[in-house]
């Protein structure tokens, strides 16, 4: 059975969305998938972030391994 511990939310290019949801729940696994001509402000500075050259990104606060 899959709990909300185990789930992910995954958000596509809504920087507005990600903040509604951090808002509601601080702890919730978050991924971001962004296309952007240019850099944005990270909405979280403790987050790590993943920046490919596809200028795509990741946030989360758990360790990702690549």
């Amino acid at each position: 059975m899959t709990t909300q511990e185990d789930s992910v939310i995954v958000i596509h290019n809504s920087m507005k969305l990600y903040r509604q949801i951090r808002e509601r729940n601080s702890n919730a696994k978050l991924v971001m998938h962004m296309h952007n001509a240019f850099e944005p402000e990270l909405p979280d500075k403790e987050r790590h972030q993943i920046a490919e050259k596809a200028k795509s990104l990741v946030f989360s606060k758990y360790s990702w391994e690549m």
